[in-house]
């Protein structure tokens, strides 16, 4: 059983020795450098005493998740992977068990922190999708609003034209009635002269009104046909 001072130590050499696996991908292909590793491994564990902490494990990893001069999480699992593959026979089964499980709690913690970066990203670009979604829907609901205001306008325009128009055909009737009673009295009484001044009068007024109808036309419906468009 390992005293608090040496678990403090084995601790120490164990964070170490993970961050130094973060940093350098090449640090294994030196035989010098592996076979270091490889003895600094095998001290930690040989004696079937200490146990990695998954605190330790996952403190580092985030560390260096969130910092990225303190290493490279696929570095961490590449190396940590090439000492699990490339196990010296000589080593002690205690230290062959350890990095087996150091290989596994590691990536597992890799694995879980890459899925959530996963889930981040894909929520960042829903969120973004949302607020474009948004800003169209206020976009569009801004057109709408201006295309309804001038929808009402044109039909104020259009209700005060058509009463314009009802009101000039009624007084056409009316002249039309009044005119036609006035000539059936002057044809009944032989006034053939006031009868052909009343025509006169009467072709005039028609024209008039013609030319009326003709400007309502060109200078109010058509400009509010236009408007709509």
């Amino acid at each position: 059983m390992l005293n608090s001072k040496d678990e403090k130590d084995h601790r120490e050499y164990f964070r170490v020795t993970l961050y130094q696996l973060a940093k350098d991908q090449t640090i294994l292909s030196d035989e010098k450098k592996f076979k270091l590793i490889i003895q600094l491994l095998d001290t930690i564990y040989s004696n079937g005493e200490f146990r990695h902490y998954y605190s330790d494990i996952y403190s580092i990893i985030t560390s260096i998740d969130q910092d990225p001069s303190k290493g490279n999480l696929e570095i961490l699992s590449q190396n940590i992977s090439y000492i699990k593959d490339h196990l010296d026979t000589g080593l002690c089964e205690n230290t062959k068990n350890s990095i087996r499980k150091l290989y596994d709690h590691a990536n597992l913690d890799i694995a879980r922190i890459n899925y959530i970066k996963t889930l981040q990203s894909q929520n960042l670009s829903r969120e973004k999708e949302i607020l474009t979604l948004q800003d169209t829907i206020s976009s569009k609901h801004g057109e709408l609003s201006d295309s309804f205001e001038r929808m009402e306008h044109d039909i104020k325009d259009l209700y005060a034209n058509i009463l314009t128009l009802m009101g000039i055909f009624v007084a056409v009737f009316a002249f039309i009635a009044v005119n036609s009673n006035i000539t059936f009295e002057l044809t009944q009484s032989n006034q053939s002269n006031i009868f052909w001044g009343i025509v006169i009068i009467n072709i005039f007024v028609a024209v008039c009104i013609i030319a009326l109808l003709f400007t309502l036309k060109f200078f109010i419906i058509r400009p509010l046909k236009k408007r709509r468009r």
